[in-house]
Formats: C-alpha cells, structure tokens, sequence
C-alpha cells in the first residue's frame, strides 16, 4: 500500500496546510501574469552573474532572453567588457506565461567594464597570485608556471635556478648524493605583461638522497625488509600496469609503484629503483619512488609462466609474497560484468579479475574477445580485500591465444552467442548477425511480431503493449546438422515515470522525463511530478546533456538501496532547457523517515556536523527532534566533492536545498554561497520536526496494538490522536482484526509545540485475523537466485523463515532450519538495535535479499515480519575438529556455514594479525582467523602459545583462513582477572600535574595505590613539585591488586617528579581571534597575511577560522588537499621575538597530523626543528628554543602521504616566554 502523504499544518508547501495567501489566488490567469510582472525584479547594475528565476508569483513561468548574449547569455551568466570597451548596456526580456496569457517584461541593464590598471600594476597583481607549490623537502621535479592568468590579462613567467646542478630552469630536480646535506636552491621568476615585468624569488630545499638498503635477491628484500623502509633494487622489467610495473631477479619478482614517473620503462629494460618498501593489499612493492633509471635495454632476468587453471589461480596463498608479480598462463572464458564492468576470466563457478589499472589497449585487447575462451598470461598482481585475486595481463591482441573449440562447441557456443549481439531493448532498427564470434553461419532470421519487426530487423512500429520480439534463424558450422537460435528484442512502449515506478525489477521501459539533477553514477529525472533516478555512470561521463534537458531513456526498471531506478541501455535528448522542479520547503524527518518520494527536492533546516569516519568523514544533518540523514559525498558528477565545503557550517544550524537520494543519504545540488546560516530552529520548524519524527511500527501491516507517542523523547510538547475509524484502531492504539478481510483508518496526530500546532495524518492497515506470511525455508532460501560478489542487479527480495541460532553484534544474526543444515547470515547495519527482543532459539520471519559475497550466503536490507514461535532447540556442535572444518572452506557451498561449534585445544598463534584480526590453530596448523575484539580480554591476557577454548560460529574463507565468530570463550578465574587488571595499568614515566591514579573497570580487581615519598605524590596521585634549583625526585608508586581469596599482586612503577623551574615572563600571546585583527575565512588553499600591524602572520594553505575551533571563537586553521600534494601548509611569523625560552601551543589534527617546529633568525633558513605527533585529543605542547636575540617561529604541517583529502591542523593559543633572568 502506498504511504498517504500526511497533511501538516502551519508550516510546510506541500507538506503542511497554511490557512492564507498573500494575493488574490482566485484571479483569472491574466491578473495573475499581470501581479506577477509588477513582483518581477532584477538588478539594473552588475558586475557578477545574474540569477534568472523560472517561476514567479502564482506559479507563474518565466523565460529570458538577452539582447547581447555575449555579454548577458540567457542562463545569467555575465561576460564584463574589457576597460577600453567601455560599460555595455544589455536589453533582458522576461516572458511570463500562465495557461494562454503572456506578458513581457524588459530591463536595461549596465554590465561594468572590467577596471584599468597598468602593466606594472598588472605585473605585481600577477606576482601576488604567482605560487610555487613544492613540499617542504623536494624530492621530484617541480613544476614551473609558465603564465598567471587572470579575468582581464595574462601575464608570462619564466624562470631561472641559482643552482642548476640541483633544479634546471625547466623544474628538473637532482638530488644531492647519500651522506651529503639538503641544499637550499633559489628559484627566480621573471613576471612580464607587455613592456613591464619584475622578479618573484621562491626558496626550495632539495632533500638530499636517503641511504638505502641493498639486497642481492627479491627473495631478501622481502625477507630483511620492514614497512617504511629506505630499499633500492636493480632488476629486468617483466610487465606494466598503469602507474608501475614489476621487475623481477630471474626468480622472483617485485612490485614498482611510480605513477607520476615521467621515465619511459619498457618489458625488457634494466631499471634501478630507489624508494619506500610498502603494501598494498598483498602486494609488497616499493613505492614513493625517488631515483628511477634506465641502466640498458637488455636485461636478461625474465621468468618462465606456469600453466594454472582459474581454480588453482584462486587457491594460491597471497600471504605468500613472493607468488606476486609471477607469470601464470590462464585459460577461461571472456567475461564483461559489475557496476564497473571489469573484465574476468572465468570458468565454471570460478572467476578472477583482470586488474583495472591494466594497461587500456590490454584491457581493450581482452574486451573484444567477450565470451571467447582464450589462454594468455597474467601476473598476479594483488588479492583485494573486495575484489579477491586480481592479475595483471600485460599484452595486445597478438598476445591472446585460443583454446582450439571443436566444431560441435563452435556451433553450441554461437547459438548461446547470438542473444548478445543486438542491443535488447530497441525502439529502432537493429542490426541481426550474420556470423557468430566462432565462426558460425547464422541463416536468414525469421521475426515472429513483424507488425513491430521486419525479419530483416527494420523497425516497423510499437505494438500497443511491450512486446517481446523473437527473431528465430538456423545456425550452422561445417557438416554438423544445423541448430536453432533465437534473439529477443524487447519494444518498449512509452511509460510515464508514475508508471515505471509501478514496474517490477528488470521491467525492460522506456520513459520521458526532464533532467534536474546530476551526480556521481546518474542523474534525476521528472515528469508530472514523479521522479526516477537513471543509473549509468559511463552514461553521465559520455552524454551531452545537462539539467533541463527533456531525455527518453530506455533500460531496465532497477532498485537500489530503496531508490527507484532505470539502469540504463539507451536514450535520445528531446528538448533542453525545460523547468525543473524546485524546492519545497520541509522538515528533514519527512526524508529520513520516507515520508515523501525519493527523487523529492527539498528545502531543510538542519545543524551541520563532520563526524570522523576512520580516515573520512561522514557530512550528518540533524533537525531540532533529532531526525538526521547523511549527505552523500558524492552529490555531484564525476569525483567532484562539493559536500566537504561545507567544512565553514560544521556545528552550526544551516538551511539549505537537498534530493532525497536513497534510504541512507540526501544530496547536497548547491555550493556554499546557496547555503543561509540560522541562529536557531524557530518554533514552527520546531513543531513540524517533531511531527516528521513521529514513527510507528508496523502501521502498514498491524497485528497487535500500536504504540502511540504522547510527547517528544526531548522537547517540551504534547501528541494527542484521532482516529477515523474506532471500530479499525482507536485513539489509543488498540487495534480490532477482522476474519477474511484487513481494515484500514486514519490516524491524525496533532502536535502542539509553544503554542504552534501541527497535524499529521497516518494511514494504518489492521491485518486479516487469519493473516499467515508465505515464506521459504532457509535451505530454500540458499538455493534461490543472489547477487554474487556485488556484481549485476540484485534478485527480488524473498521472505524466509529459521530459527535464530546466533545474535552477532549490532547487525548480524544467524538462521538455521529446524532440522539444522547450513546457515544464512542476516547482514543488515542496526537488524539487532532495531529488533531487540529476537532471542536465540526464536523461529522468525524476515524479508531481504539474498547476495552471496565471496562466499558469505546472507541476506541484505532485511526486514523483521515476525515471531512464528519462542524456545526452539539451537545445536552446537561438538567433537567436530578444526581440520574438518577447514576442510568445508575448500569450495562453496560451505555445509558448516552459519554453524555452532564448541572447539577446544586451540593454540594462540598471532594475536595481532592486521585490521583487527587474530589467529589460532590446532595442533596440525590448521587455522582459525577472528577480531580479537570479540574475546574482550585476549590482548591483555593471551600470550602467542596459550592453549584456549572458543565457541564459534563458522563464517567463510578469508585471505587465507577460516573466519569465524567468537560467541563464548574462557571465564575468567581470580588469578586470571589480576593478570589482566595488572597488565591494563600504566603511569607516566614523569608528570608535574596530579595524577589519576588507574583503578580497573573491566575485570572486578580492586586496586589500592601508595606512595613511596608521599611529600611528592600523594597516595591518592596529588603532586608537589621540588623547589626550583632542587634536583627532580623518582617516586616510587605501589598498586596492590586484590580479589577474592587470591594472593595479591603487587605492582611498582617510578614516576619523575620534575623541580620547578623559574617562572617565564610571557613576550606574546596570540588566539587568533577577530578582536586581536585576526579576519576568518573559509578558503584554505591560498597564501594570507593575517593579524595586525607589525605582528603579521603568513599562513600558507591555512587561515583564521571559526570552524572547530579549538579555543575562543577562532583557531588557525591548516589543510591538506589532495588535489595539490605538493601544497604543503605552514604558518609563519613575519615578525620576531627578542630572547625567547620556550613557545607553548595548543594543537589538534583530525588524522594524526605530525607539526614540526622551528625557528629562524634571518627568516629564511629554519633551523632547531621538532617534531609533535599531533591528535584527535586538542593537547598543549611546548616547543624549546633558549636562544639570545631575535628569532621568528613557524609551525610546519607534516605530508607524509597517509592523510587523507583535506586532512585539517589547527593551532590556537600560542604563548611567547622569554629567557628568565637568573
């Protein structure tokens, strides 16, 4: 049943009733043009973009036209006359149109000219934007500008080096050998308009060459090598990929990646390589190149292939490094599937992907041999945490063999081809084959509709219906007895979007609507008020068109994460520049609660947050109830990131226009300056929000009373209900079903908040008494149709019945048949936070969709229907051993999957395996991987050797293991929990604060500390410093761990007690604050000097800002982009301090940011650098200089690679001291 669009009052168009107008709504179309005209306005006088609005008053359309479209074009955009052209007067005309009246409306409008400077002014506007981005240390070339362009001119650089042995003229960087000094190089450049020109001089430090590691084989250089280290190597180069290559000793290989190398390498070339020893995957390579050569052209260190079949090539262990970069001849058939239609090699169930970053005539070389069997040589390049294995293929098509088909498999291979040679879905002739891709005679093909098809394929016309067009021919290869084939090509009749969201999944249609947005992997489009997303990433990137372009689209009906969609075949554009929908103004509720259609164009009020998400950041909106939605960071076309410019709102209230994209995010259609900032919610946003936040369980399908909020959780409000049907459901939620037939009435919510009152109407089915949902088992359930690997479209969803064996953490539950067998996963973010009385042992209804994900069998996007039954038997297995079930991983499907396994003798053999992992395994090596965190204790209690015993649910196969879910493990005894207690305590090794003295919170142990010199600290942690002059004191701290009848552990630690050193007088201090003439701003790549006069600041890529400040209103703000890597930021004073003991700061980074420190006393050279890891925890620091005489301070931000875009530093409360006099 469709959800009503409930009425609200007071507040929101379309959503909210209003109970009057501020014109007269009843005037004929006329009057209305007429009123319309007299509010239309623009302004007379611009320098800037104009904004043209399409609708005005009473939903009156408006179109423009320009008398010089040159100067003012129809879209608004302004072209401003060059100064000697002189100011221009522009004629704008606004046609407004209601049913049959139009009216016009012109404006003259004065576009300034562009104002006049002289060529010397120009030159120094030139040398003010003029940047030379390096990295503080330049270990590559760099890049030299060779113009400065700007809105009225264009000014010339050249450049010149002081030292050309180290930096060319040209930016062609050598680095000063092992063992000798960075070298300070100073580049000039000559700026020149016309007959003036002046110098820009930029002082970059070449770094000199790192000492590296040398290894007379790969096989030591993987061996004696760790992660981060300085490595070199020289071998043969035996095969390329975009942005590396491998080069091998004869009898290994080795990953090289260097993809902004300008260095030709070639198969067969000896190359050295100097560079960071890194990981990718299980690719171990050596990465930030910095000396790559060409020694010859001959080298002689080539590999031999080893024929593998695609099962074996999926076995290999990629723990093993040194199976990568190894040749491998594969046989399998060519295969073009997933979103991003990667390239595989398949046979049978197996498959294995050839690696994307391939070279594209390679890739393109293996495309057109689609749905051929062929035989080539790959490299295995790395096994991908998603994708699985993925090879390298390093050839053209010369390189590509074919497995020799016998007649009768050409022939049977060409009848199953022939489908795929036609475009499936066609409103115009198509083209019918001839002959099939092995070399098969396709007859003459016969259409069995040639009212719709010729059975030459000439399009004759659309059917009434969509009709499915069969063209039938013979098939014939040699002698063999002719076969039969058939291509189906599906005519679409034209649909309206209203009826293509009606469609079933895989519906093939066609439908016409106007585009009104366009993002990452589509574009929206509408017509008569209903919206449907088209889906084609490859579509946007190729398609000229753009938003208000009227488009016919025909593909596939699809659905995504709730987002209706057309998974795009074709399309034609119609018409442009169309009207779009425009924003209506609501509460974000009515989107996170699915109030309103996906597609749906909104006005919200939200507060703006950037939660940290890992190394990313998650864009969160939250309305005055508490209704959030996320901002999808891909809002925009291609890799654009419009979302994260947002970063100026962070924690602040923000209206702005947003899509209503899928069930777990909005799109962010504007930039910042379409963004208003708000003091607060104002009592009527208020009152629809909390009315949007109103959610009630199972109103679509009712079987037991309703629970009706009567207030908000938080808000100050009432809820009070009406019900239009008491005999269905009463005010208070009590239901009534009836025998044979559901019920249906109306709720009416009415909220009152501070006096505004908002009502909502809530449509509510009562089930049939008899109601029963049809479900499968989960054994059928297993067998159904999946979505494999995340690969093509996904199935229907289907409804399953098990008995719930395991609850595993927030979102996963297990489900068996009552008679056991194997298991599907549940995987659905929050299933268990949202259903929390599921209990192990429940017999449960759910609906979802089956994916079978690298082997894992689960169901996603899953929905609880109900409880068919409580206190059913779970088993868990016993006696089975570990070798039995590594076994059951050799091939899927997986028998033991989804079961419960009590197994013992475990032996503890890594307890840090990465990304959260550890391993044990049984006494022959059979291994068991899973996240130390589900065994709370196992990092402060197990030792590698330990014997344990673990209750399991078995998982699947995961790089190179068994995974499984711990669900119960050891009690602990008393001795146990003061091990562990003891080995959670820790001191400072010095302090001059009190100490929190650590007591434990995890394992019931008491902890009593005292102090061996109390005069210094305390027993309960207080701290007395020594007096200055006396020397620092090492006190001893006892902690005495008790619990039961146990024999206490005691445990000693020596903290430093530093004396007090003589008071500094403060020379300087500095927040960064407006009131101290420091301006914020939202633009961080760009070069400012801040702060008043005579105590200026320069901040390279960084600016005052108010966002996340750190202390006061305002904090220095630093950033990273990932756009401009050789932009490193730093802040530096351009004034200096006069006997300087120390600098105290305050610092926070959202990425674990290192800022280095330093001082100068001519203000060119740095020198006395420190180094402070800076957190996510806003810590003070203190920076030690004792120097006599003047100096200058800069902070540096520190880029060593691992930050991601944008990665922020902020600085705020920097103290000066000066030297005490003694």
């Amino acid at each position: 049943m469709i959800k009503k669009l409930l009425i609200f009052s007071l507040v929101f168009v379309g959503m909210f009733t209003l109970s009057a107008c501020d014109k007269d709504d009843s005037a004929d179309d006329l009057v209305k043009v007429g009123e319309a005209m007299e509010d239309l306005d623009i302004a007379l006088e611009v320098s800037a973009d104009i904004t043209f609005v399409t609708t005005g008053l009473h939903d009156v359309e408006i179109t423009w036209t320009s008398s010089d479209t040159d100067v003012i074009a129809i879209d608004g955009t302004v072209t401003r006359p060059l100064f000697t052209e002189g100011d221009a007067n522009v004629t704008v005309t606004a046609y407004l149109s209601l049913g049959d009246q139009t009216l016009t409306k012109a404006f003259t409008v004065k576009v300034l000219k562009i104002a006049n400077i002289s060529e010397a002014e120009q030159v120094e506007e030139a040398k003010g934007s003029l940047l030379l981005t390096v990295a503080d240390l330049v270990v590559s070339d760099i890049t030299l500008p060779a113009e400065v362009v700007k809105d009225d001119f264009t000014a010339t650089v050249t450049w010149a080096s002081n030292n050309t042995t180290l930096v060319t003229d040209a930016g062609v960087v050598t680095r000063p050998a092992e063992g000798t000094a960075n070298v300070l190089v100073t580049m000039t450049a000559t700026v020149t308009v016309g007959a003036a020109s002046s110098t820009k001089t930029f002082e970059v430090m070449i770094k000199a060459e790192e000492t590296a590691a040398s290894f007379t084989s790969i096989a030591l250089l993987y061996a004696g090598s760790s992660l981060g280290d300085i490595v070199e190597y020289e071998g043969t180069v035996v095969a390329l990929f975009d942005g590396g290559y491998f080069i091998s000793d004869g009898t290994n290989s080795l990953g090289v990646y260097n993809p902004g190398s300008t260095t030709v390498v070639a198969v067969g070339d000896t190359v050295y390589v100097k560079g960071e020893y890194g990981v990718y995957n299980t690719l171990y390579q050596i990465k930030n190149v910095s000396v790559e050569t060409v020694v010859n052209n001959t080298g002689t260190d080539t590999l031999t292939a080893v024929e593998k079949t695609v099962a074996e090539m999926l076995a290999l262990d990629s723990s093993d490094k040194l199976i990568h970069g190894m040749p491998y001849t594969v046989m399998g058939t060519v295969e073009i599937s997933g979103s991003y239609n990667n390239v595989y090699l398949v046979v049978g169930d197996d498959k294995i992907l050839i690696y994307y970053n391939s070279l594209e005539a390679s890739l393109d070389a293996l495309e057109a041999e689609e749905g051929k069997d062929i035989i080539i040589t790959v490299f295995y390049y790395t096994d991908h945490g998603t994708n699985g294995p993925m090879m390298v293929f390093d050839g053209l098509a010369a390189d590509i063999d074919y497995r020799e088909l016998t007649p009768a498999e050409k022939l049977a291979a060409d009848i199953v081809a022939a489908d795929s040679l036609v475009v499936n879905i066609a409103v115009a002739s198509v083209t019918l084959p001839t002959v099939g891709p092995n070399g098969s005679t396709y007859g003459t093909w016969t259409s069995d509709t040639l009212g719709v098809f010729a059975s030459d394929g000439t399009f004759v016309a659309v059917a009434g219906t969509t009709t499915t067009v069969t063209f039938t021919a013979s098939v014939t290869q040699g002698a063999l007895p002719a076969g039969t084939t058939t291509i189906e090509v599906v005519v679409p009749v034209l649909s309206t979007i209203e009826e293509a969201l009606a469609m079933d999944k895989y519906d093939e249609l066609e439908v016409t609507g106007v585009i009104y947005d366009v993002m990452y992997y589509g574009l929206f489009i509408e017509e008569d008020g209903y919206y449907i997303f088209v889906y084609g990433k490859d579509f946007i990137k190729d398609a000229t068109v753009t938003v208000g372009d009227t488009i016919t689209v025909r593909g596939y009906r699809g659905e995504y994460t709730g987002l209706a969609q057309i998974n795009f075949v074709s399309f034609e554009k119609v018409d442009a520049t169309e009207a779009v929908p425009t924003a209506t103004v609501m509460s974000l509720g009515a989107l996170s609660n699915g109030l309103v259609p996906k597609g749906t164009v909104a006005t919200i009020t939200a507060t703006y947050t950037e939660v940290a998400d890992g190394d990313y950041f998650d864009y969160i909106l939250t309305d005055s109830a508490g209704n959030t939605f996320e901002i999808y960071y891909r809002s925009l076309v291609l890799d654009d990131d419009n979302v994260s410019e947002l970063v100026g709102f962070d924690g602040k209230i923000i209206t702005l226009d947003v899509i209503y994209y899928n069930n777990y995010n909005v799109l962010f259609i504007g930039v910042p300056a379409d963004v208003t900032e708000e003091t607060a919610f104002t009592d009527a946003q208020i009152a629809a929000d909390i009315a949007a936040w109103i959610v009630i369980v199972n109103i679509d399908a009712a079987q037991a009373d309703l629970t009706l909020p009567a207030a908000h959780d938080t808000l100050t409000s009432t809820i009070t209900w009406e019900t239009s049907a008491a005999g269905v459901i009463t005010s208070a939620g009590e239901i009534t079903r009836v025998i044979g037939t559901d019920t249906y009435a109306v709720l009416t919510a009415t909220v009152t908040y501070e006096g505004i009152v908002v009502t909502r109407d809530i449509d509510v089915t009562v089930l049939d008494e008899n109601y029963a949902v049809a479900s499968i088992t989960v054994t059928e359930a297993l067998a159904s149709v999946a979505n494999v690997d995340g690969d093509g479209p996904d199935p229907d969803p289907i409804v399953v019945k098990g008995i719930v064996t395991s609850i595993l953490g927030d979102d996963n539950v297990v489900l068996q048949d009552p008679a056991g067998g194997p298991g599907i996963i549940i995987y659905t973010n929050d299933f268990n936070i949202d259903n929390p009385t599921i209990a192990v042992g429940d017999e449960i209804i759910v609906r979802g969709i089956h994916e079978n994900y690298y082997g894992l069998q689960e169901l996603s996007s899953t929905e609880f229907i109900e409880v068919v039954s409580t206190g059913n038997n779970v088993i868990t297995f016993t006696g089975v051993s570990v070798a039995t079930i590594v076994a059951d991983m050799d091939a899927e499907p997986y028998t033991f999957q989804g079961h419960n396994f009590e197994l013992t003798g475990l032996i503890v053999e890594d307890l840090d395996a990465g990304y959260g992992y550890m391993l044990v395994k049984d006494a022959l090596g059979n291994q068991l991987k899973f996240k130390y965190a589900q065994v709370p204790y196992a990092q402060d209690l197990w030792e590698v050797g330990d014997v344990v015993d673990l209750t399991v649910v078995v998982w699947e196969f995961y790089f190179g293991a068994t995974r499984v879910y711990v669900t119960e493990y050891p009690e602990l005894t008393d001795t146990d929990r003061l091990t562990a207690a003891g080995n959670g305590l820790s001191l400072p090794l010095s302090t001059i604060e009190n100490l929190v003295l650590p007591i434990d919170e995890d394992y019931g142990v008491t902890v009593v500390w005292t102090s061996g010199n109390a005069s210094y600290i305390t027993d309960a942690g207080l701290v007395t410093r020594p007096a200055i002059g006396e020397d620092d004191v090492d006190v001893v701290m006892t902690a005495t761990l008790s619990i039961g009848t146990e024999t206490d552990v005691v445990l000693t630690y020596t903290v430093t007690v530093p004396a007090l050193v003589p008071v500094l007088n403060e020379l300087y201090s500095t927040g960064f604050e407006s009131d101290e003439d420091f301006v914020a701003s939202t633009t961080y790549n760009s070069t400012k000097i801040v702060g008043p006069a005579l105590e200026e600041w320069k901040m390279f890529y960084g600016t005052p800002s108010t966002t996340g400040e750190l202390d006061g209103l305002q904090s220095a703000h630093m950033r990273l982009y990932a756009s401009a890597p050789g932009d490193i930021p730093y802040i530096e004073s351009l004034f200096t301090f006069t006997n300087v003991d120390s600098v105290e700061f305050l610092a926070y980074s959202y990425a674990g940011v290192t800022l280095n420190v330093s001082y100068s006393i001519d203000g060119t050279t740095w020198i006395g650098t420190e180094s402070f890891a800076t957190n996510t925890t806003a810590t003070i620091y203190t920076y030690n200089i004792n120097y006599v005489g003047d100096v200058y301070l800069r902070f540096d931000y520190v880029a060593d690679g691992s930050q991601v875009d944008k990665a922020r530093l902020l600085i705020d409360n920097i103290v000066v001291y000066e030297i005490p006099v003694p």
